[in-house]
């Protein structure tokens, strides 16, 4: 059900476009321009419909997350979120968007920890029972500046406790380690 001041959010990232995942692996391999389009089908309760596209009518906001790769994950500042910004139109040929014929990627649980230990740092590591492809929500308490890394991990290293970095497509572990 859609209400009066309904709002859509969407994060835009590098993704394979900007991310520096190409063969010259310079940072901007194929564009330096990120953007977004969208056309919104509304459907009614009383089974009538509406299109809405995106428009220099849309507005923009920055977002926490200041930088992001595929790969080498993101890093989050919270004093970056919420400065309002200029939507700018991009000029593009929209003769090459096809619809999506994949279905949407969509959230099919929340997963609880089944255990958390210590590495041998004394960080968390904090372990899902099973590798999973998804984000992990949690809470951080600290002074303004304190930095919290959260590191994705599908296998530990040895007897350590260590997280080992991800190199597939999803973790099971995750170590969290805060310094400030």
């Amino acid at each position: 059900m859609i209400r009066d001041g309904a709002l859509v959010e969407v994060l835009v990232g590098n993704g394979w476009w900007r991310g520096g995942l190409g063969f010259v692996k310079m940072g901007i391999d194929y564009g330096s321009e990120v953007g977004f389009a969208a056309e919104i089908l509304i459907q009614y309760a009383d089974t009538t419909s509406a299109n809405v596209a995106t428009s220099m009518d849309w507005r923009a906001h920055t977002s926490a997350v200041g930088q992001n790769s595929i790969y080498d994950g993101e890093v989050i500042d919270a004093t970056l979120a919420g400065r309002w910004l200029e939507v700018v139109e991009i000029p593009f040929d929209s003769s090459v968007l096809v619809p999506q014929v994949k279905p949407p990627i969509v959230r099919h649980e929340a997963l609880r920890p089944v255990s958390i230990s210590s590495s041998s740092t004394g960080s968390p590591v904090i372990d899902f029972g099973q590798n999973l492809v998804g984000w992990v929500r949690l809470r951080a308490r600290g002074e303004p500046g304190t930095r919290v890394t959260v590191r994705h991990a599908e296998v530990l290293e040895g007897r350590t406790r260590d997280a080992t970095a991800a190199r597939g497509e999803g973790h099971r572990y995750v170590r969290a380690h805060r310094w400030g």
